[in-house]
């Protein structure tokens, strides 16, 4: 049958009419209207309230019992039930208020209303709906906070717990770090209002671990909605013998070292030291020598020593030094510098060429640093020899701090000298004096910044900068996300030293005597940063200036994947469409790219640049050279970092030379703490070349060295002593260790921030201690039920000067004995142990006694009479499970030996809804 939309409507109309009938029927002439949901607006808003009307609309009295049921999260306050009795024609009125518990759901949740018409004996069904305002809130804590790792210790649960103390779900994330245990963990946990996680950090302790273990704090960290905080749980070695210094006779340490360098094609074998003292004045000296060692261009150096001593006042240096100043020198040499009020300084310094090094120059200096109110000056004058040259050099220079704020930076530098050649030749240049001039500046206004440097040498200065125009400007606008800039780059140096600059692999032609200018946008992204920049590039100097100018682009980006995963990209490329008299197309191009992850990665170069072939009809040709090169690596860190390091492959192939070389790169360290010693591997290790002077170019470098740390005990003045302290059992308590009694094994001292166990004699000691009081702390557990210090928990010795024995007596005292007993639900699948759970006992005088239960949840604590509090340690449980009493107050009296109490922890009780059969 085709029913029509009227018709329809018809039906649903006629049915709820006969609904509404229905329930109006149930109470006759009684009406009840109320507000149909609240929500609290604040959350300090704990109280809720809703009126209830009943309204009489017949001709007789009514009687009435209205029933208000509870809802999850929310208590009424009064009575459940009320009886009201309504006048014919009137209304009355019930005030329900509702106050909210801590785990009030941010969810609707229902309040039924049942009211019965006990005139009539008819009954109705309502409700309205409460919710609590959304709140976002966690704890983080720790049952315990101290851990002990002793003799037999070799795996170690540290346990923390999350708890959502909102009313919501929230999202909280969780770092846990300690490099010791090489601990570096995230977690994230969603976790609904009231809901709790309960995270275990399962430790390995291994012998070597502890050798080294003192005391290490695991570091847990969590981060929710708008709150961050940080939870330190401490893990401490329980010894019996500790060292404070490693000996009790001043030390001068020093660090053995030796290894086999490979440069070129020869092999060498070296001895050296260093070391690093700090001297009773506060001075520093440091000193070091090594037999060979790698030097400028991979030659080896013989005989480099170093020695170096540094006062509030002074800094004296003699041994290896460079300058990488106006004159580039490499050698030996000396220096002296006097700090006067921290104003003004003074220094001298001179450099001389090692013999194997490829720069010849020997340079000596002289300067001030001083400072005129908020200017700062720097002043020098040198003297440089170049030997091969035959050329004597006298430079003075000054460098002024004008301006240094925080938006606004302006130095400036000027600098006059002169060249004097000691053998007059045709074709020597002109002895004239040359000058430099030169500024750096950096402006910040609002979202525009400008940095700008720019260095001029004239011809005839003395230095690397002779003949140099070397300048950087930039100008940047932030918009928003973007950033729009101009930039000119100038770098022309006329020196003939190309040390520096260049590689077998990658060339100077970018960075060096070079013009490029051109605008540049970037655009910052969540985890991409994207930079385009285009414009014009050309070669400047003498012997490329027949190289066209390029039209040039310029690109690079990186994307941080995660916190592991890295890929980066730059590429710098130029093309010109007719280049001499053959018209040819021209690019260039500097490419590299990056995927660098967690476990190795990965790099690529490709460089391409132009060369000038002179013909000898007069007629040039250019040909374009080429340079790639592929290189994989992968890191290492086993054995809990023991070997670091990372290890690589590298293939290239240059067009220049048509070449093809491959070689292993290393760099790895393996540190064996439980000798004192490091082994380092660096270099490049050739595996083929088509080219048989390959291992002349300076590639080919290998190092192995062994490294030893020493404290070399200087025996004429004993610097530290030794406490050592004995427990025992004073039977006949008269404060003296006689014969026959009892050592106190096993039990916990602390000595400030030490933990110690007492052996088999009842004996600690704490060697190499400076002269003073020790705090020592027995208030720990021993495993001698009803003894407890006679002279107190908390004891002061001091060290004066020679190594000291005290003997601690132990006497009775009284005994608290408890047990925890756990009652869980039988129908849950929760876990819950007793084992670990903290009891601290405190007294009235502030003291404290801790103990902690064993897997029977058993726990003992001797203490002297008094007046004492017993409680448990709340933040180790939840709203679920908690005990019937978190703490007792008792009073143990001199006639009482063992006074016994339990704790009960009970699981709420599961509401068990039961169906009725229809």
């Amino acid at each position: 049958m085709k029913l029509s939309l009227p018709y329809l409507l018809s039906i649903i109309l006629s049915l709820a009419v006969t609904s509404f009938t229905e329930a109006s029927a149930q109470l006759a002439d009684i009406t009840v209207s109320y507000r149909d949901s609240l929500e609290s607006e604040e959350e300090d808003n704990k109280l809720l309230s809703n009126n209830i009307f009943f309204s009489n609309k017949g001709l007789k009295e009514s009687e009435l019992l209205v029933s208000i049921h509870d809802t999850t999260g929310w208590k009424l306050i009064g009575e459940k039930k009320q009886i009201i009795k309504i006048l014919p024609g009137t209304t009355r009125l019930i005030s329900l208020n509702f106050i909210k518990s801590a785990t009030a759901s941010s969810k609707w949740l229902p309040v039924k209303i049942v009211v019965l018409d006990k005139i009539n004996i008819l009954s109705a069904t309502y409700s309205f709906q409460l919710k609590a305002r959304p709140v976002k809130r966690f704890e983080l804590t720790g049952n315990e906070t101290e851990f002990y790792v002793q003799k037999d210790t070799r795996n170690l649960a540290v346990k923390y717990t999350v708890k959502n103390t909102g009313n919501t779900d929230d999202i909280i994330d969780v770092n846990i770090q300690n490099p010791f245990f090489n601990l570096s963990e995230n977690k994230r946990l969603k976790l609904e209002g009231g809901e709790e996680y309960n995270g275990v950090i399962n430790l390995r302790v291994t012998d070597l671990m502890k050798q080294k273990l003192i005391k290490e704090s695991i570091k847990i960290s969590a981060r929710g909605y708008r709150k961050k905080t940080v939870l330190s749980l401490n893990v401490n070695r329980l010894l019996n013998t500790a060292k404070k210094h490693t000996s009790a006779y001043p030390t001068f340490p020093i660090e053995l070292e030796t290894g086999i360098l490979k440069s070129f094609n020869q092999n060498s074998f070296y001895l050296g030291f260093s070391g690093e003292k700090v001297l009773k004045n506060g001075a520093k000296l440091k000193y070091g020598y090594r037999s060979k060692q790698f030097g400028i261009a991979n030659r080896l150096e013989q005989h480099i020593f170093r020695v170096g001593y540094t006062t509030d006042k002074w800094s004296i240096y003699a041994g290896e030094m460079a300058d990488m100043g106006y004159f580039n020198a490499f050698g030996q040499g000396f220096s002296g510098t006097h700090f006067y009020k921290k104003k003004l300084e003074l220094g001298v310094r001179s450099i001389f060429h090692n013999r194997a090094s490829p720069v010849k120059n020997d340079m000596g200096e002289i300067f001030v640093k001083h400072k005129f109110k908020k200017v700062s000056f720097s002043h020098s004058l040198s003297v440089n020899v170049s030997r091969p040259e035959r050329r004597g050099s006298v430079l003075l220079s000054t460098e002024a701090s004008l301006i240094s704020t925080t938006n606004f930076l302006l130095t400036v530098k000027a600098a006059a000298g002169q060249d004097h050649f000691m053998v007059k030749v045709p074709g020597v240049p002109f002895e004239k004096a040359g000058t430099l001039f030169g500024y750096s500046t950096s402006y910040t206004l609002g979202k525009v910044s400008l940095n700008s440097d720019m260095q001029i040498g004239s011809y005839y200065l003395p230095g690397i900068y002779s003949g140099s125009n070397i300048q950087n400007h930039a100008l940047s606008v932030a918009l928003g996300k973007y950033a729009v800039g101009l930039n000119y780059q100038r770098n022309e140096v006329q020196t003939k030293n190309f040390l520096f600059r260049d590689t077998i692999f990658n060339t100077a032609f970018f960075e060096l005597n070079m013009e490029r200018y051109g605008v540049t946008v970037s655009r910052q992204f969540k985890k991409i940063n994207i930079s385009l920049g285009a414009g014009k590039f050309k070669q400047v100097s003498t012997f490329t200036s027949q190289l066209p100018a390029y039209n040039f682009i310029d690109f690079a980006s990186t994307y941080r994947i995660n916190q592991n995963l890295l890929f980066s990209i730059r590429s710098a490329s130029g093309y010109n469409s007719t280049v001499g008299i053959k018209g040819q197309k021209v690019w260039v191009s500097n490419s590299s790219a990056l995927l660098d992850t967690k476990f190795g990665g990965i790099r690529a170069l490709y460089v391409r640049i132009p060369r000038i072939l002179l013909g000898l009809s007069g007629a040039d040709s250019l040909v374009e050279r080429e340079t790639m090169s592929i290189s994989p690596y992968i890191k290492l860190s086993l054995f809990q970092k023991t070997l670091i390091g990372n290890i690589g492959y590298s293939i290239a192939r240059s067009s220049f030379d048509n070449n093809t070389i491959s070689f292993l790169t290393t760099s790895l360290n393996y540190k064996n703490k439980k000798n004192g010693f490091d082994v380092r591997v660096f270099g490049n290790i050739p595996i083929s070349s088509s080219e048989s002077d390959f291992f002349q170019r300076g590639n080919s470098n290998f190092n192995i060295t062994i490294f030893k740390k020493l404290n070399v005990p200087i025996p004429f003045k004993k610097k530290y002593h030794t406490l050592s302290v004995k427990l025992y059992k004073d039977i006949n308590q008269n404060k003296q260790l006689d014969a026959g009694e009892q050592p106190i094994q096993n039990a916990i001292v602390r000595i400030g921030q030490n933990s110690f166990e007492t052996d088999k004699y009842g004996s600690i000691h704490y060697k190499n201690i400076e002269n003073g009081f020790y705090p020592l702390d027995f208030s720990s557990v021993s495993t001698e039920k009803s003894m407890i210090p006679a002279d107190g928990f908390r004891q002061f010795p001091e060290v004066k000067g020679r190594n000291t024995s005290i003997s601690i007596p132990y006497q009775k005292g009284k005994l608290i004995e408890g047990k925890i007993d756990i009652i869980l639900d039988t129908f849950s699948a929760k876990k819950f142990f007793a084992k670990g759970l903290k009891i601290v006992v405190s007294d009235t005088s502030g003291n404290y006694y801790i103990a902690f239960a064993d897997e029977a949840g058993d726990f003992f604590v001797s203490v002297p009479a008094g007046r004492y509090k017993i409680s448990l340690n709340p933040e180790a449980f939840s709203a679920e499970i908690q005990p019937d009493q978190m703490e007792y107050v008792l009073d143990i009296g001199k006639d009482e030996d063992v006074t016994k109490i339990l704790f009960t922890v009970r699981q709420r009780n599961r509401q068990i809804i039961y169906l009725k059969n229809n």
